[in-house]
Formats: structure tokens, sequence, C-alpha cells
């Protein structure tokens, strides 16, 4: 395939013939009329015109090509970090399952992995916006922007995932410990009416209400 590395390098030889093109026309000059060396000269100074405007034309080629090259790169290593901070909230998702959280203390531990997830979604968000910016001075090809499209809506859908598991977890954690605080109640309640049964005391109306008043808090 022709490059433009190999355009250069004939440009340079051309550039040679040139110069011994300049050097022959020296020799064959000497004997000339003034309008056929100016004729010559001329001819010369066109070819070399031409010349440097190639060279410049093809070095802003070269240094677009080069940017357009630098920013592609730039854009493969964003996709890959992105990639690897989906693959990794993916574990983490699949390693907190909010069905399989029944203790306190596993839907606390299930809790504080989800919400150490959230905070590295936050902070690693740039990372996407920076590929999405990125995205948008480049020419992607029909698969590049497929697969961009696909890691957006895939963020889109882990940030729902993990907020509607960290509220499900919250939710859990507060009746464990709602259910707890009762189970103390009752405990504390039993507690007192085995030391009321152990001790004599008249069975009056006043006491009875009591009892039910108690009965009632714990409920």
């Amino acid at each position: 395939m022709y490059t433009f590395q190999d355009f250069i390098k004939d440009l340079d030889s051309f550039q040679e013939k040139i110069t011994l093109l300049y050097n022959l026309a020296d020799i064959v000059t000497k004997n000339m009329d003034s309008t056929s060396i100016s004729a010559i000269t001329s001819s010369q100074r066109a070819i070399e015109q031409k010349l440097l405007v190639l060279r410049q034309r093809t070095s802003k080629q070269m240094d677009r090509l080069e940017d357009e090259l630098s920013r592609r790169q730039n854009f493969l290593h964003l996709l890959s970090g992105v990639k690897s901070n989906i693959n990794a909230m993916q574990r983490v998702l699949e390693n907190n399952d909010t069905s399989e959280a029944s203790g306190e203390n596993i839907i606390r531990d299930k809790l504080n992995n989800l919400n150490d997830a959230a905070a590295s979604m936050d902070i690693s968000v740039e990372k996407l916006d920076n590929l999405n910016n990125v995205s948008r001075r480049l020419f992607l090809t029909e698969q590049m922007a497929k697969e961009l499209g696909d890691l957006n809506r895939k963020w889109v859908e882990m940030q729902r995932d993990l907020k509607e598991r960290t509220q499900l977890l919250q939710s859990s954690l507060m009746l464990h410990k709602d259910f707890k605080t009762k189970c103390e109640m009752w405990k504390q309640f039993v507690e007192q009416i085995e030391m009321d049964i152990s001790q004599d005391i008249a069975g009056n109306m006043s006491d009875l209400q009591k009892q039910q008043r108690q009965c009632k808090v714990c409920k």
C-alpha cells in the first residue's frame, strides 16, 4: 500500500533530480540567448514551486492524520477504561444480590459494598464524559459507534440498578432494626411480667390497666 512516507521519499528523490536539472541547465545555457535561458529558468521555477506546494499539502495532511490517530488512540484508551469500570461494577452487583440478603450483618455488608460502588461510579463517570466528548471529534465506524452507545446504555442501567438495590437494602435494614427494637421491648415486657408474677400483687383494675398499656406499647 502506497503511504505518505512513500510519497515523501518520492518527493525527496524528485528534489534531487531538480538539483541535478539546475546543474545541467547551467552548462546547457552557457551558449544560449537570453530568451531561451529565461524560458528554461521559468520552467525550473514553476517545477520547484509545484514541488514546494506538494510538500506543504503533504505536511498538513500528515499533521491532520497524526492528530486523528492521536485522538483515536485516546478514544480507545478511554473506551478500555470505561469497559473496565463497567465490568468491575457488574461484578459488584452480581456479588451483592439483594434476594440473598437475610441477616442484618449481611444486609449491612452488601449495602456498604453498593455504596462504595456508587461512589466509584460517581468518580469514574468523568471517564465516560471524556469518552463521549472525544467521540464527537472523531469519525467513528459503525461498530465503534454501536459499542459506545451500548456502553452509555449499560452505564445508565447499572446506575439505576445500583440505586434500586441500595434503596431496597436500606429498607430491609430499617425493618430489621424495627423488628429488633420490638423484640427488645417484648423481652423487657416479659421480664417485667415474670417479675410481677413472682411478687404478690393486688389484683385490682389499676394494675390490669397498667399491664394492658404495656402490651399496647410493645405492639
